[in-house]
C-alpha cells in the first residue's frame, strides 16, 4: 500500500505485525549438578513426623529477572514413602517446577542416610507468594497437605 489512507488522504501508519511476549521461564533449565547454594538459610515448607520439605534459594542466576530454589523432602520416619508429588502455582508472576529426581523415600537411617528428593523451582523475580500441594503415601495412607509460601 502507499501509506496514505484513501478515505481521509492522510498518511496511514503501517505497524510491524505484534510478536507475543517470549516466556522467560519456557527455555531455563537448571541441572541439579549445576546448582550453587546461597548463604541465606531454607525456608520450611512443611514438617510433620514423617515428611520434611525444605525450599533453599540458590547463587543461580540463568537470566536477571529469574530466581533459582532448591526443594528437598526427607523422610525422618522408619517406613518408606511413596508417590511423594508436589504441585505449584503463584499468582504474582511466573513459576515452572523441574521433574523431581525420585518420587520415592526409603526409611529414614541414621547410619546410612538416604539421598532427599530434590527439584528445582525457578520463578520470575516478582513472585512474592507460592501456594503449595504435597501428596504422598505414607503406611498405606493417602496424605495431602496444601499452604501458601512467601518467598
Amino acid at each position: 500500500s502507499s501509506g496514505i489512507n484513501a478515505e481521509y488522504g492522510a498518511p496511514s501508519l503501517i505497524l510491524p505485525p505484534v510478536t507475543p511476549l517470549r516466556d522467560i521461564l519456557q527455555d531455563v533449565e537448571v541441572p541439579l549438578t549445576l546448582i550453587r547454594p546461597s548463604a541465606v538459610p531454607p525456608t520450611l515448607v512443611y514438617d510433620s513426623a514423617a515428611v520434611r520439605v525444605n525450599l533453599y534459594r540458590t547463587e543461580n542466576k540463568p537470566e536477571p529477572s529469574v530466581v533459582v530454589f532448591l526443594l528437598t523432602v526427607t523422610n525422618s520416619s522408619t517406613a518408606p514413602i511413596d508417590d511423594v508429588e508436589i504441585e505449584m502455582s503463584t499468582k504474582s508472576g511466573k513459576l515452572k517446577l523441574a521433574a523431581p529426581s525420585s518420587k520415592h523415600l526409603s526409611p529414614f537411617s541414621p547410619i546410612c542416610p538416604y539421598p532427599p528428593i530434590q527439584q528445582v523451582l525457578v520463578t520470575t523475580g516478582n513472585v512474592t507468594s507460592v501456594d503449595y500441594t504435597l501428596k504422598y503415601m505414607y503406611n498405606s495412607q493417602a496424605e495431602c497437605q496444601s499452604g501458601t509460601l512467601s518467598l
